[in-house]
């Protein structure tokens, strides 16, 4: 038809509003389900670190033992302690995870500090003691050392791993195989702690008290120590990590599980002579089992 127009309706294509909140609520939930996965898998990847260095330190303790008919001592240089009466030295002491740097790969940084021919006091590499090696730190611990105490914060390399007290018998030089007369598989060697819920560890010296690297079961697992943290009930001692639920702990015969922090314990509490601080108390209670190297009371499977 002459001078008519033909006219073609123009249909645009897009979201509307709804559309595009529905999709960004369905992406936030994805997310959301997503996240925890996430960081499981994350917390389990840093969990078998953990478990890697645990290993690590158990066959350094079996391969120093080789070399020299005992377990590291928890401190070296000590005159006396539980059993052996005689004057202590000054402090500070090189500490347990001093002597196993040669068998972890680290033996520059052992010859570097020089423990076998002097004392913490004549050491003049700070750098050295500062050290914060990747096999003394639980990669689930991220926080920094707190100032618990002004004479080493700051001063000494952390750690997140701590000797059991048990395997100190005798001024920490007579612990051999033979002394596990529970067996190997049913003595704790190692365990964790964090700084989260407690001190963490250092692992170069022992400064002012034996917690600084290693640990009793007066608490149970996980115990949270509050401030200001050195002398709130012995809980420094504490076995502790930021591991969901529980610690690793390194047994004798160089095995590493994980103790839950629902394990059956005595409770003490203090740091007086009490029946569970004692170096080998007599109980039927598995956590104290398996830290007392020779009670007499071997556990079954766990």
């Amino acid at each position: 038809m002459e001078g008519s127009m033909s006219c073609r309706t123009v249909r645009q294509t897009g979201f509307t509003l709804v559309e595009l909140l529905v999709v960004i609520a369905i992406i936030g939930i994805l997310i959301a389900l997503l996240l925890p996965a996430v960081q499981a898998a994350r917390e389990a990847a840093r969990r078998t670190q953990c478990n890697n260095n645990l290993k690590q330190m158990g066959l350094a303790m079996h391969t120093y033992n080789d070399t020299h008919g005992v377990f590291p001592p928890d401190a070296i240089f000590k005159a006396s302690g539980p059993g052996c009466p005689g004057p202590w030295p000054p402090l500070p002491y090189w500490g347990w995870g001093t002597p196993l740097l040669p068998f972890l790969e680290q033996k520059p940084l052992y010859d570097f500090l020089g423990p076998k021919t002097q004392t913490v006091q004549a050491a003049t590499d700070t750098n050295g003691l500062q050290a914060e090696l990747s096999v003394y730190l639980c990669p689930s611990d991220t926080l920094q050392r707190p100032a618990i105490n002004t004479n080493y914060a700051g001063k000494y390399g952390k750690s997140n791993y701590v000797l059991s007290a048990s395997m100190n018998e005798c001024c920490g030089y007579t612990v051999r195989f033979a002394d596990f007369l529970d067996g190997t598989s049913n003595t704790m060697v190692i365990g964790e702690r964090d700084t989260v819920h407690n001190t963490a560890a250092i692992w170069p010296v022992v400064v002012d008290t034996s917690a600084n690297g290693s640990f009793y079961v007066t608490w149970p697992i996980n115990t949270q120590n509050p401030p200001p943290r050195k002398t709130a009930g012995c809980i420094r001692f504490a076995l502790a990590s930021q591991h969901p639920g529980g610690v690793n702990v390194l047994l004798g015969d160089g095995s590493v599980h994980f103790l839950s922090e629902t394990i059956e314990t005595a409770f003490g509490g203090n740091c007086g002579p009490t029946p569970v601080h004692q170096y080998y108390p007599t109980n039927n209670f598995v956590y104290q089992k398996l830290f007392n190297i020779k009670d007499g009371l071997p556990l079954g499977p766990f």
